[in-house]
């Protein structure tokens, strides 16, 4: 185990993961779920499937948005963290300024 991957794991931190369309990121997700321990890794900020996660994770909608981001925020961050706390989330570029403030 390298030290970075010990400290992340050890520290309960969380990282950003941005793509675009056709990268590899949902392998790469893949993998890192695999771990167990490096977050549960979903495209959540994917802009047209943000009423699907918002009503999967209990955040109330309008139209096709959650009603409040930083609530779909926080509910992403506790469905995509592991035992060890440590969360992970992807975005497309899409909205993904909402995320550094919630």
């Amino acid at each position: 185990m390298t030290a970075g991957y010990a400290s992340l794991v050890a520290s309960g931190s969380g990282y950003v993961l941005c793509g675009t369309p056709r990268t590899g990121s949902t392998l790469l997700c893949g993998l890192l779920s695999s771990t167990g321990v490096l977050g549960r890794p979903e495209s959540y900020f994917r802009e047209p499937d943000e009423r699907a996660w918002a009503e999967r994770l209990g955040v109330p909608v309008v139209g096709e948005r959650a009603v409040s981001y930083s609530r779909f925020a926080r509910a992403v961050q506790a469905a995509g963290s592991t035992d060890n706390n440590v969360s992970r989330r992807e975005s497309g570029g899409v909205r993904s300024a909402g995320l550094w403030t919630a």
